[in-house]
């Protein structure tokens, strides 16, 4: 598959992401590979690029594998959420006294909150991006068949 600004305009691709890809490609038109996708898994929405650029016999095939890896992530996910959410309960026990005396979260209070929240995030983070990476993986696949059928070389 073969993918350009050009192209990303045509099909109404957001300005943001257009403008990402004429950051990283210019406006030439490029042949998609799983290696390309890979590479800038976080940076482009291959969700919508799926929806949008593949013909929709392999959207079908991409969106039905997709959920399997946004499972694994939720799964991945939710241990690390549910340590964030049980801190966070453990932090504002032992702050019931200041806010029953104070009407506004505290500094202090808000901080330690801040710090619990950037570790969840940094871990969530980290596993977002092997979720991504599965995607982009997933699209470049895809998008090298579109570009082997169009060539004729795979049915």
């Amino acid at each position: 598959m073969k993918i350009s600004a050009r192209i990303l305009r045509r099909t109404r691709a957001c300005v943001s992401q257009v403008n990402e890809f004429v950051n990283v490609f210019g406006e030439a038109s490029i042949t998609v590979t799983e290696e390309l996708c890979v590479s800038y898994a976080p940076v482009f929405d291959w969700d919508w690029a799926a929806k949008n650029l593949l013909p929709s016999r392999l959207y079908a095939d991409y969106a039905d594998k997709f959920i399997s890896f946004e499972a694994e992530y939720k799964a991945k996910r939710a241990p690390l959420y549910a340590n964030y959410a049980a801190k966070c309960a453990a932090l504002a026990a032992l702050r019931a006294e200041d806010v029953a005396k104070f009407v506004s979260f505290d500094a202090e209070y808000a901080a330690e909150r801040d710090e619990i929240y950037a570790e969840y995030a940094a871990e969530r983070d980290e596993i977002y991006d092997d979720l991504a990476a599965a995607r982009a993986a997933l699209f470049g696949r895809l998008a090298e068949r579109t570009y082997a059928i169009r060539k004729g070389s795979l049915t």
